[in-house]
């Protein structure tokens, strides 16, 4: 920044380091595009991050439903349901990872 007497300064505030200046206004700073940038300095991805959370909410579902219904017929109540949210989840973590490699 530049005083009256034509000096150059430190600015006053730290906003202005992060955003900068430009005579006076304060200008945005250009995002560059990241790996699945679109151009427009957003970075989005193919899988949003709700879509993620659903997808590892309804793994972890699927696999206490599917523990908790075998857990019925062979009369063993927690072991399979146990059993089916760990494996619920651990399909959901794989799903997530084909959708985001």
């Amino acid at each position: 920044m530049v005083d009256d007497g034509g000096r150059q300064h430190a600015p006053t505030c730290a906003l202005s380091l992060v955003v900068g200046s430009h005579e006076g206004r304060y200008t945005v700073p250009r995002i560059s595009p990241g790996k699945w940038g679109n151009g427009k300095g957003r970075r989005g991805s193919p899988a949003s991050g709700e879509a993620i959370a659903l997808l590892v909410l309804a793994g972890v579902l699927l696999g206490m439903g599917a523990g908790a219904g075998l857990d019925f017929v062979i009369k063993t109540f927690p072991l399979c349901t146990v059993i089916g949210v760990f494996v619920g989840f651990a399909l959901a973590l794989y799903a997530v990872y084909q959708e985001t490699k």
